[in-house]
């Protein structure tokens, strides 16, 4: 749901949405990272989530686009990968009738189990502001009642799920940190500092999620800029919205 209202603001604003990587460890939220780079951008950004952030899940949320049908409506034969991405650029118009927008979130653990929920949408002209587009959710599903997740990124996600953390990074080479009070608090502002050094020009924009009235919600407070922390969505126990 979270990602959801990020990509209704975007539409209302006429933007493309970005890619967005979540952090979990157990079933907390832990950091949101928005990226605006493509594919090689993602790549850094999802080790570190799984490594710096210490991720027990790992979400990656981006728009996709679906066919409508499970062959090509000019040749009949069954879409190949790629093909539907490469026939939406090259006749946008006439694909609007064979394809559906999605948005999609594909979520890896570190047993390797994976999961992915889509939503269909299009965009339509908003009734209060002329000239804006709104987001319109739709109760649509793919004609094969599934979508085959694979790919380059898919793959990336459930290597780099198998790294180990930093906590454990740590401790092989002598600094039990697991052992200083807060040291995960401030291992998060650490990766988030780091991060942005190295990867700012990924167009990078990392968000700590925090419960109110904490030491940890104190800490990023201090530290961080306004809007960088953020108290954790009501996601209605659904960690893949």
């Amino acid at each position: 749901m979270f990602v959801r209202s990020v990509k209704e603001r975007t539409v209302r604003r006429g933007e493309e949405l970005n890619s967005f990587v979540s952090c979990w460890r157990g079933s907390e939220p832990v950091a949101l990272i928005e990226v605006s780079g493509g594919r090689d951008a993602l790549v850094p950004v999802l080790h570190l989530a799984a490594v710096g952030f210490g991720a027990d899940l790992l979400g990656l949320s981006n728009d996709t686009v679906m066919a409508t049908e499970p062959t090509h409506p000019e040749t009949g034969i069954p879409w190949e990968p790629g093909q539907i991405t490469e026939y939406v650029a090259a006749q946008p118009e006439r694909a609007k009738r064979f394809t559906r927008e999605m948005l999609m979130t594909l979520v890896v653990n570190r047993a390797g189990d994976s999961t992915h929920v889509v939503q269909a949408y299009e965009t339509v002209p908003s009734p209060l502001v002329r000239g804006r587009t709104e987001i319109k959710w739709l109760n649509w599903e793919p004609p094969d009642g599934d979508v085959q997740v694979c790919g380059f990124l898919p793959d990336v996600m459930t290597e780099v799920m198998m790294e180990p953390t930093l906590d454990l990074l740590l401790a092989r080479n002598g600094y039990p940190v697991a052992q200083t009070e807060n040291w995960r608090d401030h291992a998060d502002l650490a990766t988030l500092r780091s991060a942005t050094q190295q990867l700012g020009d990924k167009g990078l924009r990392i968000l700590l999620f925090a419960e109110p009235d904490t030491d940890r919600q104190r800490l990023f407070q201090r530290r961080l800029g306004p809007g960088q922390v953020v108290e954790p969505p009501d996601l209605g126990g659904d960690l893949r919205s």
